[in-house]
């Protein structure tokens, strides 16, 4: 399990807003908690000039990620034929 944003790289400052974003979102876990903090780690695909932001801990995603979209309202679009 992981979260992944990608991103042509023709947009540094937006990769880095997004990466800061991650990196400051709170700790949902409790006090005194051995919960590493969120480590956001950056690659490139040379082929495609595609930047991946991914964030690969499970407790991270569960005590960082989770709870802020938990919060969150989420809207979809729903194509019927």
């Amino acid at each position: 399990m992981y979260l992944q944003v990608a991103q042509k790289n023709t947009s540094p400052d937006s990769l880095n807003a997004i990466k800061t974003f991650l990196i400051q979102l709170p700790n949902n876990a409790l006090q005194n908690s051995k919960i590493l903090p969120l480590n956001v780690i950056s690659t490139i695909n040379l082929k495609t000039n595609v930047v991946s932001l991914v964030v690969t801990s499970v407790d991270a995603l569960y005590y960082y990620v989770l709870p802020f979209l938990d919060s969150s309202k989420m809207y979809t679009l729903v194509n019927i034929n």
